[in-house]
């Protein structure tokens, strides 16, 4: 398995909805800043990345909510 970390903020409220199986699923979008060299000064630049959270991630994910960080919020590891 393959871990990413995306240090960001939330988009907009997480959205959770349950398959035909019975699984939670959730889709967010989190916005992550950097400053990037352009010629003799730095600009802000912005990266959105689409997340699906599945089972018990996507139900911690409930309880967050748009400009927050994730981080404080979804802590489970999942393991395959």
């Amino acid at each position: 398995m393959s871990k990413l970390i995306l240090t960001g903020r939330l988009g907009h409220n997480p959205e959770v909805r349950t398959t035909t199986t019975g699984k939670k699923v959730c889709d967010l979008s989190v916005a992550v800043n950097e400053k990037v060299k352009r010629g003799a000064g730095f600009i802000d630049s912005v990266t959105w990345h689409r997340v699906v959270l599945w089972q018990g991630l996507a139900e911690d994910a409930q309880a967050l909510r748009k400009g927050s960080d994730p981080r404080g919020g979804v802590s489970k590891v999942p393991h395959i």
